[in-house]
């Protein structure tokens, strides 16, 4: 927590809002993070990042980040005047029927993310998901669920798992052998292969080169399976 304060009262951190553009979603989030559990420093910075928000043209951007936004305002209680996140969350079309066969890994992060953002990681469903939208999420999450374990991509299987458990699935057959698959694919160190890691690519490398691969192809993957752990009700190994 004392890093996370440290680095966001580094100048470096608050610059780099006017040389990347890219800076201003984790800013935000920064600041919401340490408002809630009271380590924000100075109060008035909300304030500042509320202004932020409304100059920032944020109202262009797609709508998954736009629903990323909302959700993160909501949680700081900030003033805003993007669409609420109940609208954003029936523009993502989350419970339309997905074309599996033909959908890209990109959208399903843009559909796990959105029931992500919708649920409040499984803490708070209300009404922001009709019961078609969550029954039509559950029917594309149990076929993904099979593709993507048998496709070896865990990084996805695990979001799914996350997704399962906010949407109340948790205690189908499917999710038990869902946790099974994710569970062998994990390494002694508890580490998971990433999607875009590549076994002869690593045995081609050496040293820190070597090193710095596999921590690069495994450490989101390795995120998403902890943070499956510590929100889900997972079965024993």
């Amino acid at each position: 927590m004392a890093f996370v304060a440290d680095t966001y009262l580094d100048p470096r951190f608050s610059e780099r809002l006017f040389r990347d553009e890219d800076a201003l979603l984790p800013h935000v989030l920064f600041s919401v993070f340490l408002s809630i559990l009271d380590r924000l420093p100075d109060h008035s910075r909300l304030r500042v990042v509320e202004r932020l928000i409304h100059s920032a043209n944020v109202s262009a951007y797609p709508n998954h980040t736009l629903l990323e936004f909302s959700y993160i305002l909501e949680l700081g209680h900030l003033a805003h005047d993007l669409p609420s996140l109940s609208t954003l969350v029936a523009r993502s079309g989350i419970g339309r029927l997905i074309n599996l066969a033909r959908v890209t890994d990109m959208e399903m992060y843009h559909f796990t993310h959105a029931i992500f953002h919708a649920t409040n990681f499984g803490y708070a469903p209300g009404p922001r998901l009709s019961s078609k939208t969550a029954a039509g999420a559950r029917r594309t999450l149990d076929v993904a669920m099979v593709m993507y374990w048998h496709g070896q991509n865990w990084d996805l299987l695990g979001e799914f798992l996350i997704c399962d458990y906010c949407l109340g699935q948790s205690q189908s057959p499917l999710y038990q052998q869902a946790w099974a698959k994710l569970f062998a694919a994990q390494k002694s160190d508890g580490s998971l292969d990433g999607p875009y890691f590549r076994r002869d690519q690593l045995r081609a490398l050496r040293g820190p080169a070597r090193a710095r691969y596999a921590f690069d192809r495994r450490y989101h993957t390795t995120l998403v399976a902890a943070l499956a752990a510590t929100i889900c009700k997972t079965p024993k190994a």
